[in-house]
C-alpha cells in the first residue's frame, strides 16, 4: 500500500512540475509579442518626428502598439527624433514590459 501511495505522490508531483514548466514557456512568446510592439512602436514614432509618418508620434506608437496587442506604457521623444517607447503585454496575470529605441544615429 506504501509503494501506490508513492507512486501517486510522485506522480502528482511530476504533473504539478509539468503544469509549472509550460506555464513559463507559454510567458517566452509573450515577451518577444512585448519586443516586437516596442521596436515597431519606437520605429512609428521616430518616423513621425522625421515627418516621414503623417501622425503625432507617441499617436502613432500607440496605435503600433495597439495593433500589436500590447499596450504603449511610455513614449518619448526628443527633438533630434530619437524615441523610446515601453510596450506592456500580460499573460496569466504575469506583466511583461519590454523597452526600445529609435531614431537617427
Amino acid at each position: 500500500m506504501s509503494g501506490s501511495v508513492l507512486i501517486l505522490a510522485g506522480s502528482a508531483a511530476s504533473a504539478l512540475a509539468t503544469a509549472a514548466l509550460i506555464g513559463a514557456l507559454s510567458l517566452i512568446p509573450a515577451a518577444h509579442q512585448a519586443q516586437h510592439a516596442a521596436d515597431a512602436a519606437a520605429l512609428g514614432a521616430a518616423d513621425a518626428m522625421l515627418g516621414l509618418a503623417a501622425a503625432e508620434p507617441c499617436v502613432l506608437a500607440e496605435r503600433i502598439a495597439t495593433a500589436n496587442a500590447a499596450e504603449l506604457s511610455s513614449c518619448q521623444c526628443t527633438e533630434d527624433a530619437r524615441c523610446e517607447v515601453t510596450a506592456m503585454t500580460s499573460l496569466l496575470g504575469i506583466r511583461l514590459e519590454s523597452r526600445s529605441r529609435a531614431g537617427p544615429d
